[in-house]
């Protein structure tokens, strides 16, 4: 049997718990990126759905204006927001450079359309224009936007009067 007050047991038993903690924050620095790039991988497809959504809905509008009022109602479906309030007009405002640009890629608007020049096709594209609404909107909000596109609604009774 191993005698405790041997000499080297405690600097044997110093490398053993170095040795356990490196391990342990090592697994847990493994577990934190995978979950920071499982975060980003499904960030990523979100924005592409939503990116497609808001293509295809302004596909075959006849306006720029038809597009965009298309575009907005796609993403209060996306986002099952079926009332609106002054607080959902600041992020439909605050993600428009991103509707123009997707607009303009759907052929709806020409670059001379606005005078906005952060919705200028050659100084942004729409993964950056989508990037900086997100950047906003986690600063306005304190929540990522992708986080809301896939959260489940709760089902409420129905209640009759």
């Amino acid at each position: 049997m191993l005698q405790p007050d041997a000499p080297f047991v405690s600097e044997l038993r110093e490398a053993a718990t170095a040795a356990q903690r490196a391990e342990i924050d090592f697994r847990n620095s493994f577990q934190a990126q995978v979950e920071r790039l499982e975060r980003e991988r499904r960030h990523a497809y979100r924005r592409l759905d939503i990116a497609g959504v808001l293509h295809d809905a302004a596909l075959g509008a006849e306006s720029e204006e038809a597009a965009r009022l298309a575009q907005i109602a796609a993403l209060k479906h996306e986002l099952g927001w079926y009332s609106n309030s002054e607080e959902r007009q600041t992020v439909f405002a605050a993600l428009e450079p991103a509707l123009v640009l997707i607009r303009r890629q759907a052929g709806i608007t020409s670059a001379t359309d606005e005078g906005d020049d952060a919705a200028d096709p050659g100084e942004a594209s729409v993964r950056t224009a989508l990037l900086a609404f997100e950047a906003w909107y986690l600063t306005t909000f304190g929540a990522p936007f992708l986080d809301i596109l896939h959260e489940e609604m709760a089902e409420l009774p129905v209640v009759e009067f």
